[in-house]
């Protein structure tokens, strides 16, 4: 069955109403693309009729949906509906929420299709998000979320973390929506492998959890240096300027905030101090690591599900995956839902 649709390129912009004036300069109007979404539905498989007006309420529901995304994400490449790959990704979203109705889901395959709207050319990044399109209504609310954890862990830093009370906000922000889909299974990470979206095994030589986040955030998640080597950084006469903070994991020791270089450096020519400040820091603060429970304790003061986040980061599976690039988009494209995080998928896939 084919069903063929002749679309005339409009001239200029149309604007509609979103939370704000959307312009689409792309030469398609919104009519047009509701054409193109109609007549990829109507290509969907019809079954008995009961279950056929679900499958109708779905793909209308989709439209809707895929159209306030359109008109919410100046981003979105409107043009990418005359590429008939851009279609075949499109239509295949659609079958999938049609037999599916996973509301998570649906959002997942939007942020999706929003991706791969902006890919113009064919690289691993336009074939990854056609294979993550297809994968994604195999993928349970559990299955997600691993791969995200997984990104969080191994993709994403975040920047301006300058102690415990902003890394406690880095993962109420990004850890605390996913944590309730997350469980002990070590079958997810074995299913997640069989679908290609990670690789496990001895062969894969990776960090534990807690390490990642040491690497991360080392001028934070540190017992603190000793008088002496702080006197090493900062010259007694600069004490009262504030960076130097006693250790909440080891009382007798001190920490700089901010704890993170890049900061230090700036401040560190702001107050006349060496400029390579933040590295020298950062060097010492590395060699006092703190033992994780001693750590998971002192951060439970200022984040309340701290031990059940670690509780999660125990499972050996975890430290021993490696996310795949198909695991990365749909990782991705579950924080973009359950965080909003707004980097775009190009930074980590090329």
């Amino acid at each position: 069955m084919t069903n063929k649709q002749t679309q005339d390129a409009a001239t200029g912009a149309t604007a509609i109403q979103a939370a704000r004036d959307v312009n689409y300069s792309s030469g398609l109007t919104p009519e047009q693309m509701i054409k193109i979404i109609s007549a990829l539905s109507s290509l969907v498989d019809r079954m008995a009729a009961g279950a056929q007006d679900t499958i109708e309420e779905r793909l209308k529901i989709f439209e809707r949906d895929l159209m306030k995304k359109i008109a919410a994400d100046n981003t979105f490449r409107a043009e990418a509906f005359r590429d008939p790959d851009f279609q075949n990704s499109v239509f295949e979203a659609q079958k999938a929420y049609a037999r599916n109705g996973n509301e998570e889901l649906k959002q997942t395959l939007i942020d999706l299709i929003s991706q791969r709207s902006k890919q113009t050319e064919r690289n691993r990044l336009m074939l990854t998000l056609n294979d993550a399109i297809n994968e994604a209504a195999s993928m349970t609310e559990e299955d997600l979320a691993i791969l995200s954890l997984l990104f969080l862990l191994q993709h994403v830093m975040q920047s301006k973390v300058s102690n415990l009370e902003a890394l406690a906000e880095h993962f109420r922000k990004f850890y605390d929506p996913i944590i309730p889909s997350l469980q002990q299974n070590d079958l997810a990470y074995k299913y997640l492998a069989s679908h290609g979206c990670l690789l496990i095994g001895s062969f894969v030589n990776l960090k534990g959890p807690f390490l990642h986040l040491i690497d991360k955030y080392p001028g934070v998640i540190t017992s603190g240096l000793t008088g002496s080597e702080i006197e090493t950084l900062i010259p007694s006469s600069h004490l009262a300027h504030g960076l130097v903070m006693p250790s909440r994991i080891a009382p007798d020791r001190w920490v700089l905030e901010p704890g993170d270089a890049g900061d230090l450096n700036g401040l560190g020519v702001n107050f006349g101090l060496p400029a390579n400040l933040g590295g020298r820091y950062t060097e010492l603060a590395i060699k006092s690591r703190p033992d994780q429970e001693v750590f998971v304790k002192v951060l439970e003061r200022f984040y309340e599900k701290a031990r059940e986040l670690f509780d999660l980061f125990s499972n050996p599976y975890l430290s021993g995956a490696q996310l795949t690039a198909l695991g990365i988009a749909l990782g991705h494209a579950n924080l973009v839902q359950k965080c909003q995080i707004e980097a775009d998928l190009s930074i980590w896939i090329k």
